[in-house]
């Protein structure tokens, strides 16, 4: 295998499937907020799918979870131990985490699983406008009305399917 080519995981393939069905649909301004906001849920659920199965099927990357500050200062009761898990417990708050917010799931999959996020300040953006389209109903901070062209559209797309691309080949490198 050259540094050029890799097999996509069964988390890209998913992803991309969810690209291609936005790709053929019909566009207009309305569509193209949903289709945009989708995008970035395609990538939250990337995120979590590859993360979740990691620390559920590598006890290795349990622990090194369970050390991260998010866990060092939990203290779970004796009661609620003998009726659970830890690990069940661990992975439990790792599901309620927000996968967009990039920053904070960056450190995780650095600790955990040693991949480095490429965060661009376009990918960033692409976060905020969904931030934009779905909290505020399509209108930013001043109320201006957010458009999504389908040129944004593409861009978004290209943006984010970059960003999980470069994951998941870091991911493919690291299980190879």
């Amino acid at each position: 295998m050259t540094s050029n080519q890799y097999t996509p995981s069964q988390f890209f393939m998913e992803f991309q499937g969810g690209i291609d069905r936005i790709k053929s649909q019909t566009n207009d301004d309305f569509h193209n907020k949903l289709y945009f906001s989708n995008v970035v849920s395609l990538m939250e659920k990337y995120l979590y799918d590859l993360f979740v199965h990691e620390i559920a099927t590598d006890r290795t990357a349990l622990v090194k979870l369970g050390s991260q500050n998010k866990f060092k200062s939990a203290s779970l009761n004796i009661p609620y131990l003998l009726q659970n898990s830890v690990e069940d417990y661990i992975i439990t708050v790792v599901k309620k985490l927000v996968w967009h917010r990039l920053n904070d799931i960056d450190v995780l999959y650095k600790n955990v699983l040693g991949i480095t996020f490429n965060i661009s300040r376009n990918l960033l953006q692409q976060l905020k406008v969904r931030h934009d389209v779905v909290h505020r109903n399509g209108f930013d901070l001043e109320g201006n009305t957010v458009t999504i062209s389908n040129g944004e559209l593409s861009g978004s797309i290209s943006t984010i399917s970059d960003f999980i691309k470069d994951i998941d080949k870091k991911y493919q490198s690291l299980k190879n």
